[in-house]
């Protein structure tokens, strides 16, 4: 049971951290110049996920989301 506590301390965080990022990007003054940054955890600027820059694969995506939603009203 010990270890199971030392990891909630670990990977566990209060809900009121996940408002942090959102919140910073939509009111903080420092994140107007941002516009198309990616934002990290606990409203950090970073590097996004390998891949995310791939045109091809971003065209692949929107592609099947049009084709998901296509019958949606």
């Amino acid at each position: 049971m010990k270890l199971g506590r030392a990891q909630d301390k670990i990977y566990m965080f209060k809900p009121y951290y996940g408002m942090l990022t959102p919140l910073f990007a939509a009111a903080s003054p420092d994140a107007k110049d941002l516009n198309g940054a990616f934002l990290l955890p606990w409203a950090r600027v970073g590097p996004a996920g390998r891949g995310m820059d791939d045109a091809k694969l971003g065209e692949e995506l929107w592609n099947w989301l049009e084709e998901q939603v296509k019958d949606v009203e």
